[in-house]
């Protein structure tokens, strides 16, 4: 099927446009170069802005906003081997979810990739040498009605979702006890990243769109940059099959 250039110009323009930072933003990006990597003096920067100025996209400030979209986490995690789920006595638990906030869910997404690289047994000793790690595992709460949701399956489904709002909204995170869903900010790019290619220059040319010659970062909040990033993927694949089309070669750096 033939992408039509007209549309594909519309998308990106759309596109563009929900990617603004808010007329009262009063912050600064950090300037980056198209091809550079997110290094972590980035990720220290990015956090101070938004301490101090917010979300580029709405202006929310994480340490204050609990309207924020709480982690469905899994207990049992699914992601965990099935070696280490019959040496801790979990395989047959049925899975429940709990509200988690970002970081405790991106410290545990670690862990568990850790503790699966480990022999079973090394993994049971390191957990149970340290407890505070094993309650990413096992959990916190016990799983009584009200507290937790059953779970359907590895994927948060829509319902099973806004359960966990409801529940986090109330009780907060099921591991570290915090009332607000995210205390970390993205590094949001300016100017996509998904659109940071060779080739997208070269689609850009030939929709007759100008491309930036300057790219920064900016803090934006995890709601925000969820709402951004399925579509801006749907725009970039689209852009990329036009490219094709025109015979332009489709490579990242």
């Amino acid at each position: 099927m033939s992408i039509n250039a007209d549309d594909l110009r519309e998308f990106i323009e759309e596109e563009l446009a929900r990617n603004t930072t808010h007329h009262k933003w009063r912050g600064k990006g950090i300037p980056i170069r198209r091809t550079s990597w997110y290094t972590n003096a980035h990720r220290s920067d990015i956090q101070e802005i938004g301490k101090k100025y917010g979300c580029h996209t709405c202006l929310s400030k994480l340490h204050k906003d609990r309207d924020q979209p709480w982690v469905g986490d899994h207990i049992p995690p699914t992601s965990l081997s099935k070696n280490l789920r019959l040496t801790l006595s979990v395989d047959l638990n049925p899975t429940v979810l709990f509200p988690q906030c970002h970081d405790c869910s991106s410290r545990q997404a670690s862990l568990i990739k850790g503790l699966n690289a480990m022999r079973a047994g090394d993994a049971l000793k390191f957990l149970n040498n340290n407890p505070d790690e094993k309650c990413f595992i096992l959990g916190v709460r016990d799983p009584i009605p009200g507290n937790c949701v059953s779970s359907s399956g590895p994927k948060v489904t829509s319902n099973e979702g806004q359960e966990i709002q409801k529940i986090g909204s109330k009780q907060g995170c099921h591991t570290c006890n915090g009332k607000v869903p995210a205390r970390t900010y993205h590094a949001d790019h300016s100017f996509p990243k998904e659109f940071c290619t060779p080739y997208m220059e070269s689609v850009f040319d030939k929709l007759g769109l100008l491309y930036p010659i300057d790219f920064d970062l900016k803090p934006q909040c995890p709601r925000c940059s969820s709402n951004q990033g399925g579509s801006v993927s749907w725009v970039a694949q689209l852009a990329k099959e036009f490219a094709r089309e025109q015979k332009v070669p489709v490579y990242k750096w």
